[in-house]
This record gives structure tokens, C-alpha cells and sequence, in this order.
């Protein structure tokens, strides 16, 4: 049996939202997430006003990425060699994505793919009433991210758990 999805609207709100370098290096990139879409801005300087002070920044829409699973959290991690920022995704019922944006094919890559649904980490629960709560660790070591309502999740950021998943 095939099911079928299709979203009638598309949702107005943003339910997360983080701000990193994630088209390149160079440019700051603020990324919004609203159920299963992914907005990428880069942020530039207003040069309009000269004499004032204070720095004004304005909002340049650059990617809009629909994803297979509703958006709980997103974090922005940096591990290895990189150069910029890639994104951990939190999924509904314990599924973790880490992504980055790759230039040559300005598109969505996936590095690393988990998922923690088992029988015994869930308890015999059918729906899992409790978002995923993700946090990534300030010196980018590993990711964290509650489960269940009480379940902890730890993903390392190493290179050989990043290419081998």
C-alpha cells in the first residue's frame, strides 16, 4: 500500500532558526526551518544611510530546501577540516540528519544520517508525544539530543563516524 503526502499550505511560522556559515565561509547565512522546509538568507551590510553609527543588515533570500520529515531542531556544528558550517537536523521520532551545502551542485548534502527507533529505547509507545530536544557542543565534539522525554542521544563529530555513518 502507497501512501500519499502532499502539503496544501505551506506553513507561515518559524518554528526554529539559527544563524552560522553555511553557503560559505565568508558570508553569514541565517537559516529559518518551518515544519519540512529549509530557508537559507545570506545577511549583507546596508551601505544606503552614510553617518550613521550603527550597522544595519538586510535579509537575501539564496535557497529554499523541502526535506522528507517534520523540522523538531536544528543546530550548526564544525568539525574536522571543514570550512564552513553544517547543519544537525532533528527529526519527529529520534531521527538525526548532519548536512552541508554543497556549492557545485547548490543543493542539500547529507553526511551523516541516525536513527534511534527501536522497541526498547521507545517503551511501547506508538507516537512519540515529546520533540527531540538537539544540542551541539560549543567546542563541536558531538551533538546531544533528547529523546522520548527522557532519553539521551550522543552523536561524536569525528571523521570516521562523519564518512562511514
Amino acid at each position: 500500500m502507497f501512501g500519499i503526502y502532499k502539503t496544501l499550505l505551506h506553513s507561515t511560522g518559524i518554528d526554529n532558526a539559527v544563524y552560522c556559515n553555511f553557503i560559505n565561509s565568508q558570508d553569514m547565512n541565517l537559516i529559518t526551518a518551518s515544519n519540512n522546509v529549509l530557508k537559507v538568507y545570506k545577511l549583507n551590510h546596508d551601505d544606503g544611510i552614510s553617518g550613521q553609527t550603527r550597522k544595519k543588515f538586510k535579509l537575501e533570500f539564496v535557497a529554499s530546501f523541502n526535506l522528507f520529515g517534520s523540522i523538531c531542531s536544528i543546530d550548526a556544528c564544525r568539525y574536522g577540516s571543514m570550512s564552513k558550517d553544517a547543519l544537525v537536523i532533528a527529526f519527529h521520532d529520534a531521527k538525526l540528519s548532519i548536512v552541508e551545502y554543497d556549492t557545485s551542485t547548490a543543493d542539500l548534502s547529507t553526511l551523516s544520517m541516525h536513527y534511534f527507533e527501536n522497541e526498547m529505547i521507545d517503551e511501547g509507545l506508538h507516537y512519540n508525544v515529546h520533540r527531540p530536544i538537539l544540542r551541539v557542543d560549543p567546542n563541536m565534539r558531538c551533538a546531544v539530543m533528547l529523546i522520548y522525554g527522557c532519553k539521551l542521544v550522543v552523536v561524536s563529530f569525528t571523521e570516521e563516524v562523519i564518512t562511514n555513518p
